[in-house]
């Protein structure tokens, strides 16, 4: 019985590390994000439980699926970046994309639209290791953004 009680409170400790992580990693994700709506004179987004779960959840799919696309199920809105950065890099690179929406149309700058949707609010993001890149990371906006015949 005292070996089923150790594991259990070793797993428990693990839950503990990887809820941290996540809600640190999240944490840099919404900083970063907030920064570029204030520029941009918006209302900060929140960080959301389900959001979160849902972003991870996909995340961990890509990376168990060794695959690389949006969720077109999804209710949120969504941003995906694969390679060997942190979040606040990933985000900065969906927001770079704002020079292809000066340049063309919005619809092909999604990940710099998205950032600066007005009407989203909430956020919630994920990671995971993945097969072709270093890490897979995954942000969901609720409501979402994007829509299209409504940019402003």
């Amino acid at each position: 019985m005292a070996v089923v009680t150790r594991i259990a409170f070793i797993f428990g400790l693990i839950e503990i590390v990887i809820s941290t992580t996540l809600r640190e990693f999240n944490e840099e994700c919404l900083m970063r994000h907030n920064f570029y709506r204030k520029k941009h004179g918006l209302q900060p987004l929140e960080l959301d439980e389900t959001a979160i779960h849902f972003a991870q959840k996909w995340a961990n799919y890509l990376s168990r699926e060794c695959e690389f696309k949006i969720d077109k199920k999804s209710p949120y809105g969504e941003n995906v970046a694969g390679g060997d950065f942190t979040c606040t890099q990933a985000v900065d690179r969906w927001y770079n994309r704002k020079r292809i929406y000066e340049k063309s149309s919005p619809r092909s700058a999604g990940q710099f639209t998205q950032i600066v949707w007005k009407s989203s609010y909430f956020l919630g993001c994920g990671v995971a290791k993945h097969c072709e890149f270093k890490r897979v990371t995954v942000c969901y906006y609720f409501p979402p953004g994007n829509i299209i015949d409504h940019f402003k």
